[in-house]
């Protein structure tokens, strides 16, 4: 994607940010999914550092995570506050993506 090309996001609180957060982190998660299949399909050469997130730290990461978030929300108006961080990324991605899908399209020829 061009440089500068994502679209930004506006989180007004630390429960938004926590719910930005929340996906950003679990990304990490899927990334180590996809490292796995990589390797299993391709083998142990395959470059795949880009999906690696923290290596073999990202579990351990993401519980250390997951536990301060988990302390942090306490009602149910900082879950939902939460909620919006999250679906604030998930609609910045999408829109980034959107509109930029030539660009991507042209990486993958």
């Amino acid at each position: 994607l061009p440089l500068g090309s994502v679209t930004s996001i506006d989180l007004a609180n630390p429960e938004q940010a926590l719910g930005a957060f929340y996906v950003l982190e679990g990304s990490t998660l899927g990334g180590a999914m996809i490292t796995r299949h990589l390797k299993h399909h391709f083998g142990d050469q395959i470059p795949c550092q880009f999906y690696n997130g923290y290596g073999m730290g990202t579990p351990s990461k993401w519980h250390n995570f997951l536990k301060h978030f988990e302390q942090s929300i306490n009602t149910a108006a900082e879950l939902n506050d939460a909620c919006v961080g999250a679906n604030a990324v998930f609609s910045s991605l999408l829109q980034t993506f959107q509109s930029n899908k030539q660009s991507a399209m042209e990486l993958v020829q």
